[in-house]
């Protein structure tokens, strides 16, 4: 798992630095708020959200309008059981590399816009439904899932000082295969 999240980040580093057009590199975080959408080959499961407090930013400017976005984040969240939806401990590291094109609707407000490709390894443990009297019914096996998912994105950014900068960004993962896919919004502080 650590070694596909570090094989995704070592090609992300591969691919940013060449398109390096002025050397501006900058690193940040970014907690966010997100909902996910579970698939489980078991049966139904309900949806959840949960609350990043921390994940690592690196953007890499790709020219005037253009940039490179590197994102990793951890989430850990459950989900509760009933007797029709299996219950669950979520674990989720992953990691996405998006190319983000700046978009300049006005002068005051130009939103950046992004396609990439992200990497999660996940982790189901406890699954588990109930009866109707709120008793175990059925206990499933844990189960890992690793999928490549499409990422998009939009962020809109604002120059706290010289060196350092705030910013919104509503960012959509659709899994290529079995996986959670999540919808995540969160803020950004970067140097």
């Amino acid at each position: 798992m650590f070694r596909s999240i570090l094989i995704l980040l070592l090609t992300a580093c591969g691919t940013v630095a060449p398109a390096l057009a002025d050397d501006a590199m900058r690193f940040g975080i970014s907690p966010s708020v997100s909902g996910f959408h579970l698939k489980d080959p078991d049966g139904p499961t309900a949806s959840a959200s949960a609350f990043t407090p921390l994940s690592g930013l690196l953007i890499a400017t790709a020219g005037r309008d253009a940039r490179v976005l590197v994102h990793v984040q951890y989430d850990k969240f459950s989900v509760p059981a009933s007797t029709a939806d299996i219950g669950e401990n979520v674990s989720r590291l992953g990691g996405d590399v998006s190319y983000q094109a700046l978009f300049r609707l006005s002068r005051a407000w130009k939103p950046w816009g992004g396609i990439g490709l992200g990497y999660t390894s996940e982790q189901y443990t406890t699954r588990y439904t109930l009866t109707p009297g709120g008793h175990l019914a059925t206990q499933y096996p844990d189960r890992s899932v690793s999928s490549v998912a499409l990422v998009l994105n939009t962020s809109t950014e604002w120059r706290l000082d010289r060196d350092w900068s705030m910013g919104a960004q509503l960012q959509y993962e659709q899994p290529l295969g079995s996986g959670a896919s999540a919808l995540r919004l969160g803020l950004y502080l970067v140097y």
